[in-house]
């Protein structure tokens, strides 16, 4: 079967897999790693992290032709810094809204991922979980050669 940008093809199934854990408590250690991963040490990354969004906004709201009725500038992050530069709140009060706002949106993302029919979903930190992946992915495979 050949597959083109003009016909895609009718008779593909798709299965989707999800490796999530049950709950955000996981992503401590993930996150504690990536700093010492960039020679740095927490505290030297969240400063660096911070210090890089700020001259993005900066830059951003520089150029004068964007405002907060722009997609780009509502997004999760550059909201909180820019009403923090129009003096709406201090820029730690910022900081702590962006990242209670990007809990939210990570949480709303996983509870829609989780609503998706015929999702399977398997928690990356149980015993077996690469197993019960790869023979999920074999499965959906075979199950697509057996059609063709």
């Amino acid at each position: 079967m050949e597959i083109s940008e003009e016909s895609p093809p009718q008779n593909l199934s798709v299965k989707l897999i999800a490796l999530f854990p049950e709950n955000f408590s996981c992503f401590a250690p993930i996150v504690s790693n990536i700093a010492p991963n960039m020679g740095l040490t927490d505290r030297e990354a969240c400063l660096d992290l911070r210090a890089r969004c700020l001259r993005l906004v900066a830059a951003l709201r520089a150029r004068g032709d964007l405002t907060t009725d722009h997609p780009a500038i509502r997004a999760v992050g550059y909201r909180q810094l820019w009403a923090s530069f129009d003096g709406e709140f201090a820029l730690d009060e910022a900081v702590r809204r962006g990242i209670f706002a990007t809990r939210q949106l990570a949480k709303r993302q996983l509870t829609w991922l989780r609503s998706t029919l015929e999702l399977t979903s398997i928690n990356p930190h149980e015993g077996g979980a690469f197993e019960r992946w790869s023979a999920q992915v074999r499965a959906g495979v075979a199950a697509e050669r057996d059609k063709c």
